[in-house]
């Protein structure tokens, strides 16, 4: 409770900044994000993927698992 109430805190002493000559931002990244095409690739040298991972099972790679 007592790391709320500082949260609450820092808020009410930010409504006191005047902000009035500030154009709001909607975002923090201004610029657009340029995504490459989606197309597939072939990998030639899978056995360099392969030999990465700890162990393989009918050509499915086995990772440990995350859950108990």
């Amino acid at each position: 409770m007592k790391d709320m109430e500082e949260i609450l805190g820092y808020m009410e002493m930010l409504d006191e900044v005047d902000v009035s000559d500030v154009e709001p931002m909607y975002t923090p990244v201004e610029d657009p994000v340029l995504l490459r095409k989606g197309e597939p690739r072939v990998f030639e040298r899978i056995d360099h993927i392969r030999k990465n991972f700890p162990s393989e099972d009918k050509g499915h790679i086995k990772v440990p698992g995350i859950h108990r």
